[in-house]
């Protein structure tokens, strides 16, 4: 049997460890499974919609994206589990969440919506939240599945977005 170079032992235990850091402020680290696999870092950013006790997060990187909305309990973010549902779920119960995951290939765009999960606001901060998630998600059209996991670091969350969430446009904001 041949032994292998210490080198060579310590680029593979790298090789299939994970970072020793998170993600990097204003990011979601993640990684997805399923259809489409991989990993990546992505630029994310978050929009906190107090009239209907919404915050948005939506992170992108090239032709990926993942979209959340959590269905808060108040206008006021705070730490706590929220569940991921179906968005099409007639009657959205609070606090609860819903989510996207989309990516792109030279055929067709490839939309997935949450199925079930859960994301974690670990930490909320002045003007930023911190987390993580994991969410099943199932493709729009077809059988097709997609699990995605991460963590967000002190995504900027932006108060100044109007109109914004899922409430109806009062005659004031309309164009």
């Amino acid at each position: 049997m041949q032994r292998l170079a210490p080198s060579i032992l310590i680029l593979l235990a790298s090789a299939c460890s994970s970072p020793a850091t998170g993600p990097a402020p204003g990011e979601l680290a993640a990684s997805w499974s399923g259809r489409d696999q991989g990993s990546g870092r992505l630029e994310a950013r978050a929009i906190l919609c107090d009239r209907d006790s919404t915050l948005q997060i939506i992170a992108h990187q090239g032709d990926r994206g993942v979209g959340m909305a959590i269905h808060l309990a108040s206008a006021t973010p705070g730490p706590g589990q929220f569940t991921f549902v179906h968005p099409e779920t007639q009657f959205i119960t609070r606090p609860s969440a819903t989510g996207a995951y989309r990516f792109l290939t030279v055929e067709a765009l490839h939309p997935y919506i949450s199925r079930d999960g859960q994301v974690e606001l670990t930490e909320v901060g002045p003007g930023w939240v911190s987390g993580s998630l994991v969410m099943t998600l199932s493709a729009q059209s077809g059988p097709d599945t997609v699990v995605v996991r991460g963590r967000f670091s002190q995504v900027p969350m932006d108060t100044t977005v109007t109109p914004c969430g899922l409430a109806p446009l009062t005659p004031l904001e309309i164009p």
